[in-house]
């Protein structure tokens, strides 16, 4: 594509909102585009951006030369695939924010159509996808033989999230269980746990997340399980776990609902504070372990940082295929105090 070819911005809320300003902000050409006729017109006047009202399956056609396409439109699992798709079938580049392992593992499937197309893929790029790698690739390098890895994540703080954030969220939780076991993909049979003391909180969910997807593709790891992180006895998470994914599958399923509660131009809170938003804990074969912990800023942000980063890179080199958003970027700094730190203590063998 051509140095002017524009980049389509689907999504009209918080990530959506923060990656236009910083495209804006970097002189790129944008076309800003979603369902809601109201939201993409508002997005686009305070954007000065052109403008596009469509489903995901049918927003793009070959006569527009868009290079690329940065999707924040969650819940990702009614965006996600017919979009790469379309990025496919124009030949042009696909970035997603979504962290649903569904949509993870649907866009991987790609990967074979994308490299014929000479596109790049690139599902989770971001917050919580990226930096489970960069997390999980420190405490690697910690541990001699490292076979497994438990990753929790712990609350971001947000006060108020937009609409496509908590359906995304919501989808997430209400899904199965999803862990890598013995290097395939399971479904673990408890999804109440009690977490290693000292890691975090007490308790944690078993959740089907991209970080499980992403981090099976970027290690070598065999046994890779992701918990969301909960300051609750075990026994009283197990009793209110049916009524959490019932709630989880409703609210997922009611997104436009949720939309209807902002206007436009929403100003959506989130704490962006630094903060521990990350812990993790990687065992080697000998049985040595490393912990981690991973603190940051909005992940908000963060996420929309990341996925124009991560667009920016593919226009500059030749990646084709399917990618994690670590592979693309690596520990690429996001710049204005939005990197992570990483604080880590390496245990010994249990034995």
């Amino acid at each position: 594509m051509a140095a002017d070819s524009p980049i389509l911005v689907y999504g009209t809320g918080a990530v959506a909102r923060s990656v236009t300003e910083l495209l804006v902000r970097r002189r790129v050409p944008l076309i800003v585009a979603g369902r809601s006729e109201p939201r993409v017109a508002d997005l686009a006047a305070a954007s000065g951006a052109a403008q596009r009202v469509g489903e995901p399956a049918t927003v793009l056609s070959p006569a527009d030369r868009v290079a690329g396409v940065i999707n924040a439109a969650g819940p990702f699992t009614d965006t996600a695939l017919p979009l790469a798709l379309a990025c496919v079938r124009t030949g042009a580049h696909y970035v997603d924010v979504s962290n649903e392992a569904s949509t993870h593992i649907a866009v991987w499937e790609l990967s074979a159509r994308a490299q014929s197309a000479g596109v790049a893929l690139v599902p989770g790029a971001g917050f919580g996808t990226l930096y489970a790698e960069r997390l999980i690739g420190a405490l690697i390098a910690r541990v001699d033989s490292p076979v497994s890895a438990l990753l929790v994540t712990l609350p971001s703080g947000g006060t108020v999230k937009s609409p496509g954030v908590t359906a995304s969220q919501d989808a997430v939780f209400a899904a199965p269980a999803l862990a890598v076991a013995g290097g395939n993909f399971v479904t673990p049979r408890g999804r109440v746990q009690r977490l290693p003391v000292g890691l975090g909180p007490r308790s944690g969910i078993l959740v089907g997340t991209g970080d499980v997807i992403a981090l099976q593709h970027s290690s070598e790891l065999s046994d890779i399980s992701v918990a969301a992180g909960v300051d609750a006895p075990v026994g009283l998470l197990r009793l209110a776990l049916p009524f959490l994914k019932a709630k989880a599958r409703w609210s997922s399923s009611r997104v436009n609902r949720h939309q209807s509660i902002f206007p436009s131009g929403p100003k959506y809170v989130a704490s962006d504070a630094p903060r521990v938003r990350l812990a993790a804990e990687v065992t080697g074969a000998g049985g040595t372990r490393a912990r981690g912990w991973l603190s940051s800023r909005s992940g908000t942000e963060v996420a929309a940082r990341t996925a124009v980063s991560t667009m920016l890179t593919l226009q500059c080199e030749s990646r084709t295929g399917v990618r994690t958003a670590f592979q693309i970027t690596g520990s690429e700094e996001l710049g204005d105090g939005f990197d992570p730190t990483i604080r880590i203590d390496v245990l010994p063998s249990r034995t």
